[in-house]
């Protein structure tokens, strides 16, 4: 008999709300609160934490060159003075290891006070944002992600990089959380519930009407049309007690198994452009059998970023399959074949390059007009004034409109905000500084929304292309295999040596390519797709796979490795695709027997 194992999986839908009560956003806002406490106060332990390692006077000196360079950079605006502060913080990381064990006793009775300290705190914070009326699930889920993302942070700084939670500024988007509470004596929350209006002890928190029914081989056309149903779910309680519906049109796609039981429903608000765009998020909880993976065949990958002909190559892969075997996993992969394994690569296509390329001409059109008026409105400060009711309750700042602040303006934003203001504080003599602003505004709005819009899919494009490969992958391997590589070091040049060093316009195609590439969106699919039907996953170490010959087994290190795609073995003479190598470097690795025992991973749940 196959076993079973409980799991936990989200699915997404796109969601169209009628309007939103004004009780919902009123949540939204106190979720927004709530984060920004959260945050106000781990900023507060980590300026007392701070002061015990500035005790150690080469530590203090470090923080106070950070301070310099922090305060001049926020004057200039300058991205060069990023790498000199990471710099620091490595340096002050290093001497933290140094002294840690002097301070060690101070520390541990710091952190076992915190530790105390927190939970009571947190759960003041909490019980004073319930009786403000913000519904539990929301302030549970907020304090969740706290919670993670503090812990992210932590280990972060444990690597000597810098890293804060940061403040969230309300603009409308965020998300509000409804957490179902199921008891022994309460049935599981399945979709079948969910189709019922009422009978069932969770009638008060949502509804879909109707459940999609979608017929074996229906069109397209037929299957769009079920898809959108009706759907309401409990976002709060208002000061009445009476519920706080959030209702729309749901694009309900795809089902998920009947007796999956509704654990949360998130509702995510985003913004694209000026619009907003919302999805439901359903977390569901349910058995699945474990079926062991009966393909043998192996995939390894090795991820990268470099320009292929007119695409853009992601990612070289080698399988143990056969070439008669092979199957084309994407309509963009070329497959190609070396000594008898199936080898390819996941290329973007040229029309994603070229969409984003468009892009960044808007980003570009957008700055070099935004640099005109800019300066065409300094020039006409020099001359005029404004009123000294002019400024409003703006919620700006008294200053906001002195001519200093106007000159440090770096982007289009508080100009719009100017321009905004500016209709309904209209002045004598105001006429073509208006009109002047007023027309860029109108311009930068529509350039902005078909920026954000395209960008917005063509980002979407790439998701679903990798999403389709890894799924693909999964269904034709019981194995995969990645390279364990670092973003972050491959990303920064000046971490490079030798043959491998860049210069600054080679760094700079090089960053550029890995954003287009996003290769931690396609490790991630993969690792998803692994997840949903339990193969196994092996992250392997990715140094010298490169360097190293499949046909020899000698490295090289003579050959310039960042000016050429194919190179030349020095010592057998086989010339090779040097991601192609790496690839097959990581099969030959994960077919031995230690492998699996050293270095394997599953995937994470």
């Amino acid at each position: 008999m196959m076993a079973s194992e409980v799991t936990t999986r989200v699915y997404q839908y796109r969601f169209y709300p009628d309007a939103i009560p004004d009780g919902v956003t009123n949540q939204l806002r106190l979720a927004n609160d709530l984060w920004n406490t959260l945050v106000n106060y781990e900023r507060s332990i980590d300026q007392r934490s701070q002061a015990i390692w500035r005790r150690d006077p080469v530590v203090d000196g470090l923080y106070r060159q950070v301070e310099a360079l922090e305060a001049e950079r926020a004057d200039s605006r300058r991205a060069v003075f990023k790498p000199r502060i990471v710099q620091l913080y490595q340096t002050i990381a290093t001497r933290k290891k140094e002294v840690h064990d002097a301070l060690e006793p101070v520390f541990a009775l710091f952190w076992n006070a915190i530790r105390e300290e927190k939970k009571k705190q947190i759960k003041e914070i909490r019980q004073q944002y319930a009786e403000a009326g913000l519904h539990f699930g929301t302030y549970n889920d907020v304090i969740d992600r706290y919670m993670r993302a503090s812990y992210h942070v932590a280990q972060r700084r444990k690597r000597g990089l810098p890293s804060q939670l940061r403040f969230h500024r309300f603009d409308g988007t965020g998300s509000l959380t409804l957490q179902i509470i199921q008891t022994a004596r309460r049935p599981p929350f399945t979709l079948e519930l969910l189709a019922q209006d009422g009978g069932h002890p969770y009638r008060n928190q949502a509804r879909i009407v109707p459940v999609p029914e979608f017929g074996t081989g229906a069109a397209r056309g037929l299957r769009r049309q079920a898809s959108r149903v009706r759907v309401m779910v409990r976002m709060g309680t208002g000061a009445d007690r009476d519920p706080l519906w959030l209702q729309g049109r749901l694009v309900m796609h795809r089902l998920w198994p009947p007796a999956a039981a509704v654990k949360r429903i998130r509702w995510v608000r985003e913004r694209v452009g000026t619009h907003f765009r919302d999805s439901l998020h359903f977390t569901l909880r349910f058995s699945v059998t474990e079926v062991p993976p009966a393909n043998p065949a192996i995939i390894a990958l090795d991820f990268g970023w470099r320009k292929d002909a007119k695409c853009l190559r992601v990612a070289t892969w080698a399988s143990t399959r056969e070439p008669q075997e092979s199957v084309t996993l994407s309509s963009v992969a070329d497959i190609q074949a070396w000594d008898g394994t199936q080898n390819g690569v996941l290329v973007l296509p040229e029309r994603f390059l070229a969409q984003m390329a468009r892009v960044e001409r808007l980003v570009a059109t957008r700055r070099a007009q935004f640099h005109i008026v800019h300066q065409s409105l300094l020039n006409w400060l020099q001359i005029h004034a404004w009123p000294d009711d002019f400024s409003g309750e703006s919620g700006h700042g008294s200053d906001w409109l002195q001519p200093v602040t106007i000159a440090g303006w770096r982007s289009e934003a508080p100009c719009a905000t100017l321009a905004v203001h500016w209709r309904t504080h209209r002045f004598a003599g105001d006429e073509a500084m208006y009109r002047e602003i007023e027309e860029w505004r109108k311009q930068d709005k529509r350039l902005y929304e078909w920026q954000s819009h395209l960008r917005d899919k063509t980002q979407g494009f790439r998701r679903e292309l990798y999403r389709t490969f890894a799924a693909r992958v999964a269904v034709l391997y019981g194995h995969i295999v990645m390279a364990d590589m670092d973003l972050r070091t491959m990303s920064r040049n000046d971490r490079r040596s030798g043959s491998d060093k860049l210069s600054p316009q080679h760094a700079e195609a090089a960053n550029h390519q890995r954003h287009l590439a996003a290769p931690h969106t396609l490790r991630n699919a993969l690792r998803h797709a692994a997840n949903a039907r339990q193969l196994l996953l092996t992250v392997l170490p990715s140094t010298h796979t490169t360097r190293r010959c499949v046909k020899c087994g000698m490295e090289n290190y003579s050959t310039d490795y960042a000016a050429t795609i194919r190179v030349v073995c020095p010592h057998c003479g086989r010339e090779s695709d040097q991601d192609a190598t790496a690839a097959e470097n990581l099969l030959r690795t994960a077919r031995a027997p230690r492998t699996l025992h050293d270095h394997s991973s599953q995937a994470p749940d």
